[in-house]
């Protein structure tokens, strides 16, 4: 099993919510007609980071041309021989999806002489491998046409992303219910239940690792994935006596 390393973000009482102890009438409004009783509102957020299981290596054809159709067909030639040798390298097809395509005009002027119009034309793709696998399709895809690498980022499958993401989920529930403890012991009560709880917000980071130039130094392509991070705040009314 993995290992992840669990990080405790800061909890926080909530500005006029969170860390709120509050003295209700419930008899009045509870259908149950429980008794009266206090409740106190605590906002907590927790991270869990996570090592990578999920890498997207991104990568373009770029072609500039005299005419807009041989900008197309340069493209076209070598995205075709990427996409084979990337088939070869054992990517299915259904790993890889086109991100950006454009053909456009450029004018250029060069120092002497009246402006060109030329034609760029880009292809650029995202390729799906297995972490330890990203470098390695860096260097085929560079080989077999690519002549722009825009990075490589390590994430989670939405597998994996689940259950991080419910690892986050326990450890803020267990923090907004030591927060409440406390603030319920401040106030000379203790917690009983949960009345009402709810997520405020969900944060996902994924590592990025980022190139210049258009990768075509020599050697094999070596990249250190990092972990990813993810993040959760709740939102918890408990019920104090």
């Amino acid at each position: 099993m993995k290992t992840r390393a669990i990080l405790v973000a800061s909890v926080v009482l909530m500005v006029a919510l969170a860390g709120c102890l509050t003295i209700g009438d419930a008899g009045a409004d509870d259908a149950n007609g429980d008794e009266s009783h206090a409740t106190i509102d605590v906002g907590a957020t927790a991270s869990v980071t996570s090592p990578p299981d999920l890498a997207l290596v991104r990568v373009a054809v770029v072609v500039t041309a005299p005419t807009a159709d041989e900008a197309r067909a340069g493209v076209a030639e070598n995205v075709s021989e990427m996409r084979d040798a990337l088939r070869a390298a054992g990517i299915d097809d259904d790993r890889v999806e086109t991100t950006v395509y454009y053909l456009r005009a450029v004018t250029e002027y060069p120092k002497e002489g009246p402006e060109v119009v030329r034609y760029r034309a880009e292809h650029a793709l995202e390729i799906e491998t297995d972490v330890d696998r990203a470098g390695e399709i860096v260097d085929v895809a560079v080989t077999s046409g690519a002549n722009r690498v825009s990075g490589v980022q390590f994430a989670l499958t939405e597998e994996t992303r689940r259950e991080v993401r419910a690892e986050a989920l326990a450890l803020a529930m267990a923090n907004a219910r030591e927060d409440a403890d406390a603030v319920a012991a401040a106030a000379d009560l203790v917690v009983t239940d949960v009345e009402s709880a709810s997520t405020s917000n969900f944060g996902y980071v994924p590592f990025d690792s980022r190139f210049e130039g258009d990768g075509k130094a020599g050697g094999s392509t070596v990249i250190e994935p990092g972990p990813v991070r993810v993040s959760v705040t709740v939102a918890v009314t408990y019920r104090a006596e």
